[in-house]
């Protein structure tokens, strides 16, 4: 645009200055010379018309040698790179939202050798393998070379010496300028001059402040880099590098998003819980699983300090444990119990870990939770199993000779207490050891119940009949201070079970919550409460429950008495455990009452809490099919455990 510009004005001003000479040069004849008339138009005609086909000649003229002058001056090859330089920025953007380097990498080097003027052109990755290799990923032109049998590396061997290396190792462009004469050359100068390389410039690339590789370009001339063309080359490599940087930085940003979620739905949908806070001990993170364990809202959770937690104050052992966790900057694990809101208290598994960045820093402590409640009651009731089946074995095994010697102990002492009627010391001597072998078969009489209980006959019973006989014979033991009541569902199923061992375990039960509440443990007024009714739970996941098809018949005791710690809930059910005095009971009650139950194929638990009270729960399997017995209608005589000494614990 500016050459012609320049044309047009020359030639204009060729025309001005003409036209103004014309004019002058025809005044001056006409002052001067004495010209016809006719003849004067002529030739100021014949002026212009000359003037007219000069300017336009000139024109021509100066467009050709314009023209001339362009085609023996071209652009230098620099020049068009720089040129070429916004065009690759424009496509660098492009490359960083596709997330393609390999593509970004090869338009790079074709804009070398397509613009610059270059014959060849590679970018190479600097490995962090023990061998610090270089990793050809993108080139252009010169096709072969030596990349066939390329082992560069970046280390300070002989391989180490190209030029990508050098300028990976030192961190700044190398240029050789004759790779001829270069020494450091020397072992592919061969190749070099194979391919018609002159020289060759490495310019590192740059991800923020690590070297990550080079951009290696060739020129068929030597001495071909002059300071104009390595300040455009350097900054090709600059947007390289930072065209590559964003990319890696989008990947790992939607990998991380990507993460996130992922571990977010894996965290949300885990029955373990998960609960996260930052080293100053604000909560930032809770999945549902750990809201449901710790029975509290999430409003009282979210941004609250750890030290402030409810679950922190309810549980001080475990609030122990993350401090101690935080103190030493590393993991702590365990086995604890969990109050959560409504006062239940769990087993857990915990796990406390600090999370670390990539500067070793911890920017968070994470604590997963595992309710192993179910777990840890399938265990107890194992090692009840086989303490009790050990106990079963010991019994059968000297009940026989341990019988024969009390039979003969109370025959002796019946005859003794006889004989000498008048000695008042002699007969308080034998009555005491009349009473001790008393007190011995009945102790036989347990541990026969405990090694003979799948020998008891079993018959098709209603379990109401059973309670209601239990309840007439409680209301003639219990204290008045103390309120029996009872809860009985219709159209209850009958239980395949031996009469006698269920009104045996049902009054173990209820004896010992009568003794829970009695006022010289501190009740004054308390209450038993006795339910039945049916209970259809073939739904049911439990596996800590029997199964049957028919469903169940469940009886729950419940007293108002001093309640039981964890501690003692954990050991009741072992035979000879008691929390009573020394002459109220040995201990055998409640491990007789859940073998009743286990041998009738039923299951029984307990919930207590401390100055609450205590409820059992006895669940029997109902019959399918009904069927009457004859013994059906027996009753149990309420004397019945008048002979058995209560033991429970």
């Amino acid at each position: 645009m500016a050459t012609k510009l320049n044309r047009i004005i020359i030639t204009l001003s060729f025309f001005s200055i003409g036209g103004f000479w014309i004019i002058f040069s025809n005044s001056l004849h006409d002052q001067f010379y004495a010209q016809h008339p006719v003849v004067l138009p002529f030739i100021e005609m014949s002026h212009w018309l000359f003037l007219i086909s000069s300017t336009v000649f000139l024109y021509f003229l100066l467009h050709y040698w314009y023209l001339q002058q362009s085609k023996s001056t071209p652009i230098q090859p620099h020049q068009k790179l720089k040129q070429s330089l916004q065009i690759f920025r424009e496509y660098s953007a492009a490359m960083v939202n596709s997330g393609d380097e390999i593509a970004l990498m090869d338009t790079a080097c074709q804009l070398c050798v397509k613009e610059g003027g270059h014959v060849m052109a590679w970018i190479a990755t600097a490995e962090n393998d023990k061998n610090k290799s270089l990793k050809p990923i993108a080139h252009f032109g010169a096709t072969g070379c030596f990349f066939d049998n390329f082992n560069a590396t970046w280390d300070n061997s002989e391989n180490g010496k190209c030029p990508a290396g050098t300028s990976i190792r030192i961190g700044e462009p190398i240029i050789y300028q004759d790779l001829m004469l270069n020494s450091r050359f020397k072992h592919r100068r061969e190749a070099a001059k194979r391919s018609g390389f002159g020289s060759c410039i490495s310019i590192p690339l740059w991800d923020e402040l690590k070297i990550t590789g080079a951009l290696v370009v060739f020129n068929s001339a030597t001495n071909a880099y002059d300071l104009e063309t390595v300040k455009v080359l350097e900054a090709l490599a600059y947007e390289i590098s930072a065209a590559s940087t964003n990319i890696r930085k989008n990947r790992e940003h939607s990998f991380a998003v990507d993460e996130h979620h992922m571990l977010a739905a894996i965290t949300e949908q885990t029955t373990d819980g998960v609960i996260t806070f930052n080293p100053d001990g604000i909560i930032q993170y809770v999945n549902s699983s750990f809201i449901e364990m710790c029975r509290i809202p999430i409003n009282k959770v979210m941004g609250v300090s750890i030290h402030d937690f409810d679950c922190s104050k309810r549980n001080p052992i475990f609030y122990q444990a993350i401090l101690s966790a935080v103190a030493a900057k590393g993991p702590k694990s365990g086995r604890f119990v969990n109050c959560d809101g409504n006062g239940e208290e769990h087993d857990i598994d915990a796990r406390i870990s600090p999370v670390f960045d990539k500067a070793n820093k911890i920017v968070r402590y994470v604590i997963t939770v595992r309710d192993i409640t179910k777990e840890v009651q399938l265990q107890r009731e194992l090692q009840q199993s086989q303490k009790m089946e050990a106990m079963a074995t010991l019994s059968g095994t000297i009940i026989h000779a341990f019988q024969k010697q009390l039979v003969t102990i109370s025959a002796q002492s019946k005859e003794g207490l006889n004989v000498d009627a008048d000695n008042a010391t002699l007969q308080e001597k034998f009555l005491s050891i009349f009473k001790a072998s008393q007190n011995g078969n009945k102790l036989v009489d347990h541990f026969t119940a405990i090694s003979h209980q799948s020998d008891q006959p079993k018959q098709t019973i209603n379990l109401a009949d059973v309670v209601n006989q239990c309840i007439v014979a409680l209301r003639t033991k219990a204290p008045t201070t103390i309120k029996i009541d009872k809860s009985i569902g219709t159209n209850l199923g009958l239980v395949c079970a031996n009469k006698k061992q269920i009104y045996l375990a049902i009054m173990n039960l209820c004896t010992n919550a009568i003794d829970a509440m009695q006022p010289s443990r501190g009740k004054l007024n308390g209450k038993l409460e006795i339910g039945l009714f049916n209970f259809n739970d073939t739904n049911n996941n439990n596996h800590s429950q029997p199964h049957s098809s028919a469903g169940h018949i469940k009886l729950t005791i419940t007293d108002t008495g001093q309640g039981m710690s964890r501690k003692e809930i954990a050991s009741i059910f072992d035979p000879f455990y008691t929390t009573k005095g020394q002459d109220e009971g040995i201990g055998l009650g409640l491990s007789i009452t859940r073998r009743i139950i286990e041998h009738h194929g039923g299951n029984i638990s307990v919930n207590s809490i401390v100055g609450v009270g205590t409820s059992f729960a006895v669940l029997l399997p109902r019959q399918e099919q009904i069927k009457v017995d004859e013994d059906e209608t027996q009753e149990i005589s309420p004397n019945y455990l008048a002979t058995r000494e209560s033991m429970y614990a």
